[in-house]
């Protein structure tokens, strides 16, 4: 066990377990590509993991390397807010603009 996951709590044992090695790495890999904590539980569901959010919240907390690294990459495809939504008809260049 890490010391970075040893007061990570994990929904199989909630009485102080850390998440399991295979869902620190996943849950690691997945907030740094910039996933929300929301995204990551649903991941692990789907993978059959019950783990409530808290716990990501914390294991993101508790590891102060981690805001670093996600400040430091480019958000997941999919994961962005930021997206273009067509032609302004206000506009000649024709160039596509973002929903306000």
């Amino acid at each position: 066990m890490s010391a970075k996951s040893k007061h990570v709590l994990s929904a199989e044992n909630p009485a102080g377990a850390a998440l399991r090695p295979e869902q620190e790495k996943l849950v690691r890999k997945l907030l740094i590509d910039g996933a929300t904590f929301e995204d990551v539980v649903l991941t692990l569901a789907a993978q059959g993991h019950r783990v409530p959010q808290h716990v990501v919240e914390n294991y993101f907390r508790s590891d102060p390397e981690l805001p670093a690294l996600r400040a430091s990459c480019p958000p997941a495809p999919g994961l962005s807010s930021m997206k273009a939504h067509g032609v302004s008809p206000h506009f000649s260049s024709g160039l596509a603009t973002t929903a306000a």
